[in-house]
């Protein structure tokens, strides 16, 4: 079984929960760290990665929705 990637809101690299450096709640959210330096740089100020977290999750979710390989590629709407 596939273990849960995530990405480290400071630097972007892929991190398996499991492995991380550490983690940090906020809001409500959990975020996983490759290093306790990241760790850190977050929590001085968890409002800066934030933003850039959410929008890489929204970027994400809308690619993982558009791209299925369970059917043909569509665009705009068009079926044949």
């Amino acid at each position: 079984m596939a273990t849960a990637q995530y990405r480290d809101p400071v630097c972007g690299m892929q991190v398996e929960a499991a492995k991380s450096a550490g983690q940090s709640e906020h809001r409500g959210q959990t975020y996983y760290f490759c290093s306790r330096g990241c760790k850190e740089k977050f929590e001085q100020h968890p409002e800066q990665y934030e933003d850039k977290s959410r929008e890489e999750e929204r970027y994400r979710s809308r690619f993982q929705a558009a791209v299925r390989f369970d059917q043909p590629a569509s665009h705009d709407g068009w079926q044949p």
